[in-house]
């Protein structure tokens, strides 16, 4: 080679061959010089570029390599040796990428960076899309921030691969089952929860829930089978259940369960009430300290007309659970039904001890004043002397939102009067709207305020756009329930101007954050029957009944079916 070069400096071969040699050689300055000679003779050969890359790569200057392996490829991308080489080059350096961004996402959470974190995992699965630890962090993080729908998605898509990584991740189908429950999307629950109760077979909850998704596809979407299951299969099955496994709580849990809340779908509950007591009852003598089988039970024999173990359930309940809600709510409408006031109101200020920011148990404790008084022949005195202590505790403490509260709605209520005189109507304005200034962002003197419209509107001072008005205000900052009910039946009251479909589409945002909202389901059934919806109506009259018979909403639902049947034989 040196003979050829020392005759013509400039054959490119020569060189070219030379730069190889000295390149095997590992005389890597003398072969660079070479492979450079060979690129001024031809610079549109790959090959002096793929050899240059070659000797790089072989003492380990990547970059470099990777530099002349790129003009290589830019004159010939058919070299399979340079193909080979990006692949592995860039699988290489997502590697160290992708393991940069892990640890940073770590580091972020450990720091409660949750947003910075989420953002890392993002970044990840730009990279690569079915990064299953990435998706899976990535659903537990926005279920932190209470992204539901979006944590739905991430968990899908991992639990799209869950049976290579069960055994790391095996709480997958629980975390996707109680979200994808939670957000409503039963017929997609339902077989997700079927897989975790597998995972944890005595978990609770998990068996209860996928219950109670069954019973909401068969009364949500009025079909009678789900992918082979029946209601009357599915109680089978839960009743064998109970039977082959008659130690286990959770199978005698689950068959009161589905009985509580008439699986099958029967007009009569009188049965099924029976049934779940003595499912329930085979239950407690496994655990009598169980919370859900005890206010079930509460429930049940209030149901059966057993009132004096209903008690006994819920204050069992409430001495194991001195905060729990449910019972002393449930005691309070036994005790008024039973005319037992004072009994009832001891329990609704023990609940507004519980739950002092809750406006529903101060109007409960009132309408109960009301009541108890309706009858007594000194009853304005009765009322005067209340509205002395409210008026007193207004007194008391000024800046107490809820003492407004409390006052102007005891103004608003305890009176004989169809209408309120203009002084009571200005108080009672007055104490609602000091209740807002001292507290903005409480809605509660927002709901006062429409009360006060309301009634005005009954006596034909006709204020209904108000009452919606300041409904809406309040929405703006308490994104809940009641407060999608408070304007539904601002909406729904608007005897002016028909705005059903409004109050239909707030009722039913009310229904999607507390699914079990009586109140909601009721009013929902009354504009169908308006409509002349019927079977809609129906459908949502019975929710009322089974979610508990007792109520005067339920009592109203009853005479309702009673009506609709009468009018559907009339229209047939």
């Amino acid at each position: 080679l040196h003979k050829i070069l020392d005759l013509n400096t400039n054959d490119f071969d020569s060189n070219l061959l030379m730069g190889e040699v000295l390149t095997e050689s590992e005389e890597i300055s003398e072969a660079a010089i070479y492979l450079q000679k060979a690129i001024e003779i031809n610079p549109t050969s790959p090959k002096p570029y793929f050899q240059l890359g070659k000797m790089f790569l072989k003492i380990g200057e990547t970059q470099q390599a990777k530099e002349f392996y790129e003009k290589c490829y830019k004159l010939d991308s058919s070299i399979t040796e340079v193909n080979e080489f990006f692949v592995q080059l860039d699988q290489k350096e997502t590697a160290e990428k992708l393991e940069r961004l892990l640890n940073q996402a770590r580091e972020a959470e450990e720091t409660q960076e949750l947003e910075q974190a989420k953002s890392y995992y993002e970044d990840i699965l730009s990279l690569q899309p079915g990064h299953f630890f990435a998706r899976y962090k990535s659903g537990e993080l926005n279920e932190k921030l209470g992204r539901m729908n979006e944590a739905a998605f991430d968990f899908q898509q991992a639990y799209n691969n869950y049976s290579e990584h069960a055994d790391e991740f095996p709480k997958l189908p629980i975390k996707l089952g109680l979200i994808l429950a939670h957000l409503q999307k039963v017929s997609e629950a339902i077989p997700v929860l079927e897989e975790a109760i597998k995972i944890e077979p005595s978990n609770q909850e998990l068996y209860l829930l996928l219950i109670q998704q069954y019973k909401e596809f068969f009364l949500t979407t009025g079909q009678e089978d789900f992918e082979g299951t029946t209601p009357m299969s599915l109680l089978k099955r839960i009743k064998d259940y109970s039977v082959s496994n008659p130690l286990s709580i959770v199978s005698w849990l689950g068959l009161g369960y589905a009985h509580r809340i008439n699986l099958l779908g029967e007009l009569e509950l009188e049965e099924s009430t029976q049934e779940g007591i003595k499912a329930y009852q085979k239950a407690l003598e496994i655990d009598s300290t169980n919370e859900h089988l005890l206010y079930n039970l509460g429930l049940l024999n209030h149901f059966a007309g057993k009132i004096a173990k209903s008690k006994e359930y819920l204050k069992n309940l409430i001495q194991l659970n001195p905060e729990h809600i449910r019972s002393f709510q449930k005691l309070t409408q036994i005790y008024i039904e039973g005319k037992e006031y004072d009994e009832a109101a001891q329990t609704l200020r023990k609940l507004i001890d519980l739950e002092p920011e809750n406006g529903t148990h101060r109007i409960e404790l009132i309408d109960l004043y009301k009541l108890a008084c309706e009858t007594d022949d000194n009853k304005d005195q009765l009322f005067s002397n209340y509205l002395d202590e409210f008026a007193s505790a207004v007194k008391a403490n000024d800046q107490s939102v809820m003492a407004h509260f409390d006052y102007g709605y005891a103004i608003l209520t305890l009176n004989s009067n169809f209408s309120l005189s203009e002084e009571e109507l200005s108080l009672s304005i007055s104490e609602f709207k000091r209740a807002i200034s001292v507290a903005p962002n409480n809605p509660w003197g927002y709901w006062g305020l429409k009360r006060v419209y309301n009634k005005e509107s009954i006596s034909g001072r006709h204020r209904y756009q108000e009452a919606i008005d300041i409904c809406k205000k309040a929405l703006e900052f308490n994104d809940t329930s009641q407060a999608y009910c408070e304007l539904g039946n601002a909406l729904n009251e608007d005897y002016e101007t028909n705005r059903k479909t409004e109050a239909l589409e707030n009722y039913k945002k009310a229904l999607f954050l507390e699914p079990d909202f009586i109140e909601v389901y009721f009013k929902i059934a009354s504009i169908y029957r308006i409509r002349n919806n019927y079977d809609e109506a129906m459908q949502f009259y019975r929710r009322v009944i089974e979610l508990d018979p007792t109520t005067s909403f339920a009592k109203d639902a009853k005479r309702s079916l009673v009506h609709i049947e009468k009018s559907k034989a009339d229209l047939a």
